[in-house]
């Protein structure tokens, strides 16, 4: 018991289910394994998808990282300014024979239990077991933070590699916590929050400090070339991406009342205990940095969950063992245990507070109000059924996302869908151009089959110009309109359906859409973009991160090896990356514009 004690765990003298809360744990994390796998027909659930798959297939015609989309919106073309990480990794794989549509469907899936695993993983040794199977079912529940890590791909990576990097600090493995902060940082914009987060961690610890410091703002610094990039594009961004105001869209900020409640009442334990539990804190102060990136609406709605619900595991593990230091209080202490837990399973009551009327409508989850209209713009408490028991929803699988997204954003489950995918293939080369008037569909269609588009789903770079015309491209994509169940009757989610120009030829047609051929040749010059970091650099850098882990985790207490290949490890990233500086600069100097291309220096 004493060496419990020493490990950081939260159980109280003479309590004998050490052991039993560890073993819960790891049966609710393999129950959500199960349960998820379960509905794999359901995966990916969101346009999200659509769009990482583009970006994947982009990376790999390129043979690496770019910052143009030369594969979508043609013929203007765009700046690409979301965080590369995600993307190379897919690229990589990508030569080893796995699709786009492959990673990102295994990731959709994969990052929900990831995320508790790593979370579990990581609050056993800080909070000790008890805490951490009380966190792990506040986590099991929030319905938004589970559409998080299902449908925002790039997001959700952040919450399930995070932890890891919180652990590795926590067991003094530095060039691991390195390393895992760099793949972080560059995933997505919310994974900001960790390098702050490990200064926290590193100065609570006060062990190491210099090395704790080190890893965390060195990965900054070789991202540092992304954001110049970004930086000097910022003219061509819309204002909710350069602004520091805080926009609340679709369900607004979205507190679990349960895991605020159990967050007060680890208060008294944060203060009493300090030691490891202090490296609870660091997180919830490193989401700070997300309120002027412009991703505090974001955080509010979908990611705050997890800071939470860490918090709530500590302060409802302390009071458990509370109750477990008196035999009398012993047996209502676990019934009182089995009580909540049950509760925050089958229901997870919330406290919103809603967009102003007339905003952006939420993803309408299950058991949740669909748009901003329906929650106006007070507080309003919600209990929709929690999201474990819903795994359990049969119709789930029969009609694709069911609790996990809204039906309307499932393009890639449409019926026909598939054979309008290898209709594409089948009738266009690569290099054609497609005209596609819905978005989420352009995206599809290009990580899909390879094909360009005229469209894309994201809106963060602003156009001058006018988009294409059918005509400017090779061919012509329609799809059938579908009624939206959150939108009012009589109005469709997808844009209007267009009528062919009288010339294009109709080539193929099925209940998903039809697909119509130029019979002219338009002219455009649109070929794959000359990477900026190519397929060696992105090999060796992934070779330095994987030799640093390996040796940080060799069971050899030397700490000279581990600082030579640390310096060396991060001579070869900087030197990959340094294409990136250069581009970055030459954007500093000349900032492009919507028709500058800064790679082949040839017309879109």
């Amino acid at each position: 018991m004493t060496q419990a004690m020493n490990q950081g765990q939260d159980i109280g003298s003479g309590d004998v289910f050490v052991h039993w809360y560890s073993r819960c744990g790891f049966a609710v994390v393999s129950l959500v394994v199960v349960l998820t796998a379960l509905q794999w027909p359901s995966y990916p659930v969101f346009v999200d998808a659509h769009y990482h798959m583009a970006v994947v297939e982009g990376f790999r015609q390129a043979g690496g990282i770019v910052t143009r989309t030369y594969w979508e919106m043609a013929p203007v073309g765009r700046v690409h300014v979301y965080p590369p990480g995600l993307h190379a990794a897919g690229c990589l794989l990508s030569y080893l024979g796995v699709t786009p549509r492959t990673f990102i469907t295994f990731l959709s899936w994969a990052f929900y239990p990831g995320c508790l695993l790593t979370t579990w993983l990581w609050l056993r040794r800080v909070a000790g077991p008890r805490a951490a199977l009380f966190a792990l079912v506040l986590l099991c529940s929030p319905p938004l933070f589970f559409f998080n890590q299902a449908a925002h791909t790039a997001n959700a990576s952040v919450l399930a590699l995070a932890p890891l990097a919180l652990l590795a600090l926590e067991t003094e493995r530095l060039l691991t916590c390195a390393v895992l902060n760099f793949i972080v940082v560059s995933l997505h914009p919310m994974g900001l929050f960790l390098p702050p987060a490990l200064v926290f961690n590193t100065l609570f610890r006060r062990k190491k400090i210099i090395a704790g410091l080190l890893a965390a703002a060195v990965p900054v610094f070789f991202y540092a070339p992304w954001m110049a990039h970004v930086w000097a594009n910022r003219s061509l961004l819309s204002p909710q991406r350069i602004g520091g105001t805080l926009s609340l869209g679709g369900h607004g900020v979205n507190l679990g009342l349960i895991p605020l409640a159990c967050t007060a009442l680890a208060i008294p334990a944060l203060w009493r205990r300090r030691g490891r539990t202090l490296a609870l804190i660091g997180p919830l102060l490193g989401f700070a940095v997300v309120l002027p990136l412009g991703f505090g609406g974001r955080f509010l709605t979908f990611n705050v969950h997890w800071p939470l619900a860490c918090l709530g595991g500590l302060g409802l593990g302390q009071l458990a063992g509370r109750f477990a230091r008196s035999w009398l209080l012993r047996t209502f202490g676990h019934v009182l245990q089995v009580l909540v837990l049950a509760a925050v399973l089958f229901a997870c009551p919330s406290l919103e507070l809603g967009s102003p009327p007339g905003g952006e409508g939420g993803p309408g989850l299950a058991g949740l109000p669909r748009s901003s209209q329906d929650m106006g713009s007070g507080w309003q408490i919600h209990c929709p059924p929690a999201t474990l028991p819903g795994l359990f929803d049969p119709q789930a699988r029969r009609k694709g996302p069911g609790p996990m997204g809204p039906g309307d954003m499932d393009f890639i489950h449409q019926p026909g869908v598939e054979g309008f995918l290898e209709a594409m293939r089948r009738n266009t080369e690569q290099g054609d151009v497609v005209f596609v008037p819905d978005p989420p569909v352009a995206a599809l269609i290009t990580g899909a089959t390879g094909r360009w588009t005229s469209n894309g789903m994201l809106s963060d770079v602003s156009l001058t110009e006018a988009p294409p015309d059918p005509e400017d491209c090779d061919y012509l994509a329609l799809v059938q309109p579908k009624q939206s169940p959150t939108l009012p009757p009589g109005r469709a989610f997808r844009l209007p359906r267009l009528d062919a120009p009288p010339r294009f030829e109709k080539v193929f047609e099925n209940e998903f859409g039809s697909l119509w051929r130029n019979p002219a040749t338009p002219e455009h010059n649109r070929q794959p973009a000359g990477a900026t970091v190519g397929l060696v650099s992105l090999c060796l850098i992934l070779t330095a991160g994987l030799s640093l882990v390996i040796l940080d985790l060799w069971p050899v207490g030397q700490t000279g090896p581990r600082r030579f290949a640390a310096l060396l490890g991060g001579v070869v990233v900087a030197a990959c990356l340094w294409p990136m500086v250069r581009t970055a600069a030459a954007e500093f100097w000349n900032p492009p514009t919507p028709y500058h291309d800064a790679v082949a220096s040839r017309p879109l």
